[in-house]
């Protein structure tokens, strides 16, 4: 009578389900374990509570494992993204340096080259002046004064 009627209500594909469930503990409580379990139904409880009652603080623990865990890899992920970006940051600074002292070199080179032009311009000016005014003539071959 159980199995060929189960209750209103219940969607079509889960009442094959119930049926067999509804068979197999049939024939579980049928079997010589099933009325073993009758027969002391307070030890059974008993063991049942034993057993499950230890499952709830282990459960806990793994939940909190497994929220360690995740939680672990997350900040994991966010300290190298901060180390990522310090990083970033701190070479961009170095760069901006490297930058700004190679401006400043250069400036200072080329000042330091328009000087000495000049300075070399200017002296070569007052000895060519020199010597065209001395009948100085400066070889070119020997690299000397030669008066003409």
């Amino acid at each position: 009578a159980l199995i060929e009627t189960p209750p209103v209500g219940l969607s079509p594909w889960l009442q094959p389900v119930q049926v067999s469930l509804v068979y197999l503990i049939v024939v579980f409580m049928n079997s010589h374990v099933g009325q073993h379990i009758g027969d002391h139904l307070f030890v059974v409880l008993s063991v049942l509570i034993f057993i499950a009652v230890p499952a709830i603080p282990v459960e806990f623990f793994l939940i909190f494992v497994a929220t360690t865990a995740i939680m672990a890899c997350i900040a994991v992920i966010v300290l190298e993204g901060v180390v990522i970006a310090t990083g970033g940051i701190a070479l961009l600074c170095v760069l901006c340096g490297l930058g700004a002292l190679s401006l400043g070199v250069s400036g200072v080179l080329s000042v330091c080259y328009i000087f000495l032009s000049t300075l070399v311009n200017y002296n070569f000016t007052r000895i060519y002046n020199c010597l065209a005014t001395s009948k100085l003539v400066f070889c070119r071959i020997t690299n000397k004064l030669l008066y003409c």
